[in-house]
């Protein structure tokens, strides 16, 4: 879960949410997001839906300031994973 929130605090292009149907970049963790949080954790990863998965709903922004987002937030994760 520390992943996943490093992850989406280091994001400003896509906002944590479900889809709304709009034209905004969405990200969602289904994890803690949708009826799937009431799943224990052993079955939500038998049905192959990690805890640190994330859903990308990709909006009208320029494809250059959401690839920069969303490697700024993958890096951030990734330091995370280094200090466990």
């Amino acid at each position: 879960m520390t992943r996943v929130r490093a992850f989406v605090g280091q994001l400003q292009c896509f906002s944590l949410a479900e889809s709304l149907g709009g034209v905004e970049s969405l990200v969602a963790h289904p994890a803690t997001m949708t009826t799937r949080r009431w799943m224990p954790d052993a079955r939500r990863a038998g049905r192959f839906l990690p805890t640190a998965s994330c859903a990308l709903s990709i909006g009208i922004e320029a494809l250059a300031d959401l690839k920069a987002d969303l490697d700024r937030g993958l890096r951030r994760a990734a330091r995370g994973l280094r200090a466990l």
